[in-house]
């Protein structure tokens, strides 16, 4: 062999190592766990990267604002910004319904039941919204599926705080509002002095 022929040999076995390294697969040396998991070298060989910003979250928050974490601004994360992403998707796949109580508020139920009948639901929140505010006590509302209250905890329902007009409960006890199941809603206190009127209630829920 001429040292040209082995030297073209040489040159094309080196350029075959070369690309087969290009194409091999990157590791970013992470482990996906709450927070961003833990870092690792990239690679496998040198550094570390701050694994918040490239691997998965198991937490997977819905966040949303311009916050400062240990001095950083929300954004210069990918997790902060995949998280931003599921905040507003999560928005997109929330619906709502409403049961509404016109007049002077008195402690009753609704009278209409709303069934389900696509998907298993999992309900989200409880709103509850006034025209008038109550004073000399709170108002406070109840949610049902099939008749049995989701607050089994009733320190949990919502409740509207003298002189003020909303209130939101986001500790929803029994939370599952399947197939063929139905809503109902209930006054169980008014106001002392000044009951409260045309009382909203909105259940957010999401499908599924």
């Amino acid at each position: 062999m001429s040292q040209y022929d082995f030297e073209k040999t040489l040159f094309s076995y080196i350029d075959n190592v070369r690309q087969q390294q290009n194409v091999r697969p990157l590791s970013l040396g992470g482990v996906a766990g709450s927070g961003g998991g833990s870092g690792g070298p990239p690679g496998g060989f040198v550094g570390a990267l701050p694994q918040t910003r490239v691997t998965f979250d198991t937490t997977e928050a819905e966040t949303w604002g311009f916050v400062t974490v240990s001095g950083v601004p929300s954004g210069t994360s990918l997790v902060t910004n995949l998280n931003r992403i599921r905040y507003r998707l999560k928005g997109a796949e929330r619906k709502e319904q409403q049961f509404t109580f016109s007049g002077t508020a008195t402690i009753g139920s609704n009278p209409y039941r709303i069934y389900n009948f696509t998907n298993n639901r999992v309900i989200k929140d409880v709103h509850v919204s006034v025209g008038t505010a109550p004073t000399g006590d709170t108002l406070v509302v109840d949610a049902n599926i099939n008749g049995t209250t989701m607050f089994s905890n009733q320190e949990h329902r919502p409740t509207i705080a003298i002189g003020d007009f909303h209130a939101t409960a986001s500790l929803v006890d029994s939370s599952t509002w399947n197939v063929n199941s139905y809503l109902t809603v209930d006054i169980d206190q008014v106001g002392s002095s000044v009951a409260g009127s045309n009382v909203v209630v909105y259940i957010i829920y999401t499908e599924g």
